[in-house]
């Protein structure tokens, strides 16, 4: 997404300048020109790299129009996690008492509890505060 943004922001900033310059747009808009500039840089760029650096910019071309790997079907969800249960001394002490809490499953159990952290926090503050 980033990368299709970065192209508007270039075209739009090189159309923007020339246009400031008092430049007739039409001018911009010849092919022949076009297939001169980019057979020269494409031919610099296989002129100058190896065969593997090759491949690897075509990769990292796809990469940056394609997708994310990171999202929903690679962790099942899309928040991150704002408390950390078992490094909490609290949690910790509690699991001593009573080691049956070991089967909780602290991931789900903390995403639920994601949302009202911040509620419980300033409830907390405003009891304590005076």
């Amino acid at each position: 997404m980033f990368s299709i943004i970065g192209i508007v922001v270039v075209f739009g900033c090189v159309v923007a300048g020339y246009l400031m310059e008092h430049g007739k747009l039409m001018v911009l808009m010849q092919p022949a020109e076009l297939i001169i500039i980019l057979g020269a840089a494409i031919g610099t760029v296989l002129i100058a790299n190896p065969l593997h650096i090759l491949t690897k910019i075509a990769s990292g071309i796809g990469a940056a129009f394609g997708g994310s790997p990171f999202g929903k079907q690679r962790y099942g969800y899309y928040e991150p996690r704002q408390i950390d249960f078992p490094n909490e001394p609290g949690w910790l002490y509690l699991m001593m008492k009573f080691p049956h809490m070991a089967e909780i499953d602290l991931a789900r159990f903390t995403f639920s509890l994601d949302e009202y952290a911040r509620e419980v926090g300033d409830l907390v503050a405003t009891v304590f505060a005076g």
